[in-house]
C-alpha cells in the first residue's frame, strides 16, 4: 500500500495544486506541506483536524489517505465515530444543505466546494461541542 506522505502528494498533483495553493486551502504554511509530502523519518502526518479537512478537501477517506485502505472512495453520508443520532442529525443537515443549494441553481462544482466545507464545519462543530461537554 503507498503511504500517507505518497497519497498526499498524488491527491495534490492530481488536481494541478502547488504545495503554496494546498497549504493556503488547509491554513497551513508551505513548509508543512513539503514536511507532509516527505516519506520516512523527516516526514510529518497531520493531527486529526487537519487529517479530516486535508481528506474533504481531497474528496477521499482518511483511511485512504493514511494507506489503511485502496478505495478512495466514501460514503458521504456516513461518519465513522458518530452515535447513531448524530449520524441521523449529521445525514439530515446534508441532505437539507445540498437541496436547499441545489434549488438555487448552484454548479456542481460550486456545491461539491460548498459541500466539502459544510461536512468540514458541521463534524468540526460537533468535536468542538463534545470536547465541551468532556471539559464540564
Amino acid at each position: 500500500m503507498s503511504s500517507f506522505a505518497e497519497r498526499f502528494v498524488q491527491m495534490r498533483e492530481k488536481r494541478g495544486w502547488t504545495q503554496d495553493d494546498l497549504a493556503e486551502m488547509l491554513g497551513v504554511s508551505r513548509v508543512s506541506i513539503s514536511k507532509y509530502e516527505t516519506a520516512g523519518k523527516n516526514g510529518a502526518t497531520p493531527k486529526y483536524p487537519l487529517l479530516v479537512k486535508a481528506a474533504d478537501l481531497f474528496n477521499v477517506t482518511t483511511d485512504y489517505l493514511l494507506g489503511r485502505t485502496e478505495s478512495p472512495l466514501r460514503d458521504e453520508n456516513t461518519v465513522d465515530g458518530l452515535s447513531e443520532e448524530e449520524q441521523l442529525m449529521y445525514k439530515r443537515f446534508i441532505s437539507e444543505t445540498e437541496n436547499l443549494f441545489r434549488s438555487k441553481g448552484v454548479t456542481e462544482e460550486k456545491l461539491r466546494h460548498v459541500m466539502s466545507y459544510m461536512r468540514y464545519t458541521f463534524l468540526n462543530d460537533l468535536e468542538e461541542e463534545k470536547k465541551g461537554r468532556n471539559s464540564k
